[in-house]
């Protein structure tokens, strides 16, 4: 028997180091009818446009998404942020039927709401707990429930989702999404003040309601890894130098957070190019990403970008004429560069995020080379 019992023990084990739900069965805010976007969106018309078109609110429908979480086997796990809360799921998982592969078992869900998963990241997700709905503007009337919560919209809103660890026993250095670890570590060496919001939800003038008096409040459409002039805008070319076999690119990442971040599938990449005569001069592109054996959950190279770092990155150009006074740099992003290759078949991932037409300088002496 206690052999037999060995493996239970093992699923169990494993369960309760997999994500859990993010919230528990919710009370709807006195005032309001039920927890979907819908009635948000009679009153918060603009947000709720801008919500409606942002990643959050296809977390679930997206179907890059949906075509992963079908090869995966329907993991899941994968729910707890692409549908967070417990009306959202349509199952009560409470263990594991199987190890390979992973397979919940649980109960049928009598609150669980299709349409209301389908909002994917839906406001209440953010904005409801207790029975009410949070906020940082004092003094509002709202015909709802309202708590005013000075400290909402910090990191630790953004957590549960951006900083998600391995599956246990893999053998990664850090989390598999890392994000907030990158951004607190950036914080605690620089003493830099900015949160996750300042950039993703920019602050906007603007009335909270068709009635409500003009003030600041913030962008909902959530910019973030999928959006190609957000993304260019955190990367800076600094320069471009001649080498004896092309040039050298030196970049800044603007960013709060390693670039790329989040998922190890996404990559950005540099390349030059040039027209010499009718013909056009290219190199391959030199790709930052981070690499990760996700079949066996074991860390590989990373290059990517520190927050904050400048880095001078070879492109090999041969023949290049020392006679010409300039060469574009294209700055590109795979999302989907190391994604199952049934996904890169299915999905474009690649983009130009911009072109710089950048002048050629001549290489440094030694000493002043970065």
């Amino acid at each position: 028997m206690g052999g037999l019992a060995v493996p239970g023990m093992v699923r169990e084990w494993v369960f309760t180091r997999l994500p859990q739900p993010q919230h528990a069965a919710m009370a709807v805010p006195t005032g309001l009818s039920s927890l979907s976007s819908t009635g948000c969106a009679s009153c918060h018309v603009e947000v709720a446009r801008e919500w409606s078109e942002s990643r959050m609110a296809q977390a679930w429908t997206d179907p890059i998404f949906q075509a992963d979480f079908e090869r995966e086997r329907e993991l899941y796990a994968c729910r707890t942020c692409h549908t967070p809360l417990q009306e959202q799921q349509p199952e009560r998982i409470t263990g594991l039927a199987s190890l390979k592969p992973v397979a919940g078992v649980g109960v049928p869900n009598p609150g669980y709401d299709e349409a209301l998963r389908n909002e994917g990241v839906t406001c209440a997700a953010c904005h409801v707990r207790e029975g009410a709905v949070v906020g940082t503007i004092a003094g509002v009337e709202a015909p709802h429930a309202v708590t005013v919560d000075p400290t909402f919209g910090s990191a630790d809103t953004c957590a549960p989702c951006h900083q998600t660890e391995g599956p246990p026993l893999s053998r990664l250095v850090r989390p598999v999404s890392d994000t907030l670890g990158e951004w607190s570590r950036w914080t605690a060496a620089t003493g830099r003040t900015e949160r996750c919001v300042d950039c993703h939800m920019p602050a906007v003038e603007r009335p909270l309601t068709a009635f409500s008096p003009l003030r600041t409040t913030r962008s909902h459409r959530v910019l973030g890894g999928w959006d190609d002039d957000f993304v260019a805008s955190a990367i800076r070319v600094d320069r471009v130098e001649r080498t004896p076999d092309g040039v050298r690119v030196t970049v800044t990442n603007l960013a709060g957070h390693n670039v790329p971040t989040a998922d190890p599938m996404r990559a950005i990449g540099l390349a030059a190019s040039a027209r010499v005569g009718g013909a056009t001069l290219g190199s391959a592109p030199v790709w930052l990403e981070r690499k990760v054996d996700t079949r066996r959950w074991v860390e590989g190279a990373d290059n990517t970008l520190l927050p904050g770092e400048t880095r001078a990155i070879p492109l090999r150009l041969p023949g290049l004429p020392y006679s010409l006074p300039a060469v574009e740099i294209a700055v590109l992003a795979d999302r989907l560069r190391h994604a199952d290759p049934s996904i890169r078949a299915r999905f474009p991932g690649e983009s130009v995020l911009v072109r710089h037409r950048m002048p050629l300088l001549p290489t440094p002496p030694p000493s002043e080379t970065p």
